[in-house]
């Protein structure tokens, strides 16, 4: 199993993010005649500062959601431990709710 894959995927998508926001700047700024030294410059600074920009904001984003999801997991875990048939009757609330026919369900044990 590959763990951080995710967070791979996201970064590698804000960093082309980034780096498609400032080929259009940096298109404009060609387009408008700036002399060839300045635009070496002008070109590699906007797509680091956006590659980076960008691929460290998405990396922050899905470890945060990451991070919410490990620990509702933990509160429900312990949920289970505490109070093992109320949350036997929320699973069936929630298949019931979802369509499962109350008779075809068959009673947990846990």
């Amino acid at each position: 199993m590959i763990r951080g894959g995710n967070n791979i995927r996201a970064a590698i998508f804000g960093v082309n993010d980034g780096l498609v926001s400032n080929a259009s700047l940096i298109f404009g700024i060609a387009g408008a005649g700036v002399h060839q030294h300045s635009m070496v410059l002008l070109t590699v600074l906007p797509f680091m500062a956006g590659a980076c920009s960008m691929g460290a904001g998405e990396y922050v984003s899905v470890r945060s959601q990451r991070e919410m999801l490990e620990y509702q997991l933990d509160l429900e875990r312990s949920e289970l431990e505490l109070y093992p048939e109320e949350e036997a009757a929320e699973l069936a609330f929630i298949y019931q709710a979802r369509g499962l026919p109350k008779k075809k369900q068959k009673r947990w044990r846990i």
